[in-house]
C-alpha cells in the first residue's frame, strides 16, 4: 500500500510573515529598510533542492545555503572549527575566535546547536556572529548570529550546497534576526520557485516575479508554516476529502506526504 505520494514541484509561490500581516498592507512603507531580491538557484528535478548564495564576513566568503522553511538555523562549515563535514560548493568561511557566541548561562562555553530532520540527516555546530551580505555590493550588511557547522551526517554531508538557511516561523530564524537588528521593520519574506531557480525577496514582496497573485493564508502552527487542506483532486476527477487536515509547507523537500488512503485513487 502506497503511503506517500511524490509530486514534482514546478511552481510554488509562498508569502510569509512571522505573525500574519494583512495582504492589503502597503509594502512601500518599508522602502527605507532592507528590501533585496536574491536569485535562487537549483530545481526540484535534478538538484532536488533550491539554494541561495550569501557573502559572509569582511572577506566576502561566498557560501551557498539550501532554503528550508522548516528549520531555524542558518549554518555552513567554517575554518578552523569544522571537523566531520563533506566536500561542498565553496570553501569554508573564516571565523575569528572573538566572533564565537557564548551561551547566556555559561559565558565560558560556546553556544551549540544540533538539528536532525525526518530523513535522519543531522547537523551540529556552534553559533558565531558574522557580517552577512545578500550581495557583494551591500553597503550596510547585517551583523547577526549564524552557525558554524562542525559535524554533518546524511544528506547534509553529501549535498553540494555548503549549508542551510533557516526561515522557520520562530525567534531564531534569519528573518527574525534581521528584524531585531533593525534591517527590516516587518518579519516578511517571499519565495518564488520556478522549474529552475527563482527569487528570494526579503523585507518586501515583488509581485513582478509572480505569474499570478500571491496566495495568503493564516499560519496555524507555531514554529512552522502550515495551512489546513479541505480536499485534493487526484487524476483530475477523483476528489478526496481531508476535512481541514493540517499540512506543513516545507521548501526543503520535494516529497508531498498525504494519508495512505489516497492510494486507492492511483
Amino acid at each position: 500500500m502506497l503511503n506517500q505520494i511524490s509530486l514534482l514541484l514546478y511552481l510554488f509561490s509562498f508569502i510569509s510573515s512571522h505573525y500574519l500581516r494583512s495582504s492589503t498592507e502597503d509594502s512601500s512603507t518599508i522602502s527605507h529598510y532592507l528590501s533585496v531580491n536574491v536569485p535562487i538557484n537549483g530545481n526540484s528535478h535534478s538538484w532536488h533542492y533550491y539554494y541561495i548564495d550569501l557573502y559572509i564576513g569582511d572577506s566576502l566568503n561566498k557560501q551557498s545555503y539550501l532554503i528550508d522553511t522548516s528549520t531555524s538555523i542558518t549554518t555552513s562549515p567554517c575554518h578552523p572549527f569544522s571537523k566531520s563535514t563533506g566536500q561542498h560548493q565553496n570553501g569554508y568561511y573564516v571565523v575569528e575566535e572573538a566572533s564565537v557566541v557564548k551561551c547566556k548561562n555559561d559565558q565560558d562555553a560556546s553556544c551549540k546547536f544540533t538539528r536532525e530532520n525526518a530523513e535522519g540527516a543531522k547537523i551540529s555546530g556552534i553559533y558565531t556572529k558574522q557580517v552577512v551580505r545578500f550581495n557583494k555590493d551591500d553597503a550596510k550588511p547585517a551583523v547577526i548570529p549564524i552557525g558554524c557547522t562542525v559535524n554533518e551526517e546524511g544528506f547534509f554531508y553529501y549535498q553540494t550546497a555548503d549549508g542551510i538557511i533557516g526561515l522557520a516561523n520562530n525567534e531564531d530564524s534569519i528573518i527574525n534576526q534581521l528584524y531585531k537588528e533593525g534591517k527590516i521593520n516587518k518579519r516578511l519574506f517571499s519565495l518564488c520557485f520556478s522549474q529552475n531557480g527563482g527569487y528570494f525577496t526579503i523585507g518586501n514582496i515583488n509581485h513582478s516575479f509572480h505569474i499570478n497573485s500571491p496566495i495568503y493564508f493564516p499560519i496555524t502552527m507555531k514554529g512552522v508554516y502550515a495551512l489546513n487542506i479541505n480536499s485534493v483532486y487526484l487524476n483530475f476527477d477523483n476528489r478526496y476529502e481531508l476535512h481541514d487536515l493540517p499540512a506543513i509547507l516545507d521548501s526543503g523537500t520535494t516529497l508531498t506526504y498525504f494519508p495512505s488512503e489516497l492510494s486507492k485513487f492511483i
